[in-house]
């Protein structure tokens, strides 16, 4: 029974949790607040995915083998 109650609260306090963080990120990345505050230079909405997309096609050809495999399982 106690167990089932610790499963309950862990599960919610990581729902919570994951979603402060997903809202935090959300608003830090929000072009509108990006080209006002100044924290974040504008620039940076196009150079991250684009740095990501380098990242992902330099991991393809490195590993090629897992690069063809398809579906969830495979990514995780």
């Amino acid at each position: 029974m106690y167990h089932s109650v610790l499963v309950g609260l862990l599960a919610g306090t990581g729902a919570v949790i994951f979603h402060l963080v997903l809202n935090f990120l959300r608003h830090l990345f929000d072009p509108g607040r990006i080209s006002s505050s100044g924290v974040i230079p504008a620039w940076s909405v196009i150079f991250i995915p684009v740095l990501g997309g380098i990242v992902i096609a330099a991991m393809a050809r490195r590993y090629p083998g897992l690069a063809r495999e398809r579906g969830v399982v495979s990514a995780i």
